[in-house]
């Protein structure tokens, strides 16, 4: 039983527990949300073995920071720390001043690893605000993000975003990405000798959504490169 709430590979507490540990927390706890900067570029440039190995190193090495409560890793390169809300700075100001200067083993040589990281107070939706945190902290270049003094607006908008991430998906794999054409004309001919090729989607409501509606969303999508590729087409 206790196999299902411990991470194989550092032996620390994993994804369920800290639901767990969330849901039965009673004192004034936060978390720290992390996870590797270009951990994918580490997995191609070493070996799996290097790579397994260096989360388990950043485990350990957390562990050790005086004031935290629990370490886990919750899946990949993304882990969480528990600890006190009143040892927040500390163990912020410990996190930077020990990881970021800690030199992981990659085998032939030693390497300086960085973050993203994202910190909330434990509450119900903690989890979900985090990973939010994560969002924006990949945005802003890794700064730590403290959803805590966040603008609640916020997450209704990434909510948003969220959902219409989704309907740009189903609408690219629907086929309804359309072209639309705005014609240049000469005017010493009064010839329309060209055309520019304008980006439209058509919601699953049949309503024509406009760039400015959409854009900025899915140039963060992976779909962005196929939808260039299929205007041109």
């Amino acid at each position: 039983l206790s196999s299902i709430f411990q991470d194989p590979l550092t032996g620390k507490a994993n994804y369920f527990q800290l639901k767990q540990d969330i849901k039965n927390n009673t004192l004034q706890s936060s978390i720290l949300m992390f996870n590797i900067k270009e951990f994918k570029k580490l997995n191609l440039l070493y070996e799996h073995e290097v790579c397994d190995k260096i989360i388990k190193t950043v485990t350990d090495v957390v562990a050790k920071i005086e004031g935290v409560d629990q370490v886990y890793r919750i899946y990949a390169d993304e882990f969480a720390i528990k600890f006190l809300t009143s040892d927040k700075e500390k163990i912020l100001k410990s996190f930077k001043d020990i990881l970021y200067k800690y030199e992981f083993d990659a085998g032939s040589q030693k390497i300086l690893l960085s973050f993203y990281e994202s910190t909330a107070k434990i509450s119900a939706h903690a989890l979900e605000h985090c990973e939010y945190g994560l969002m924006l902290s990949k945005r802003h270049y890794g700064d730590t993000v403290d959803v805590d003094n966040l603008d609640k607006a916020l997450f209704g908008k990434y909510a948003g975003e969220i959902t219409l991430s989704q309907k740009l998906k189903l609408a690219f794999l629907d086929n309804r990405i359309l072209t639309y054409y705005q014609p240049i004309m000469d005017l010493a001919s009064g010839k329309i000798t060209k055309y520019e090729v304008l980006m439209r989607v058509k919601d699953i409501d049949s309503k024509i959504l406009m760039p400015g509606e959409f854009l900025d969303v899915l140039q963060d999508m992976y779909i962005y490169p196929e939808v260039t590729k299929l205007i041109i087409k």
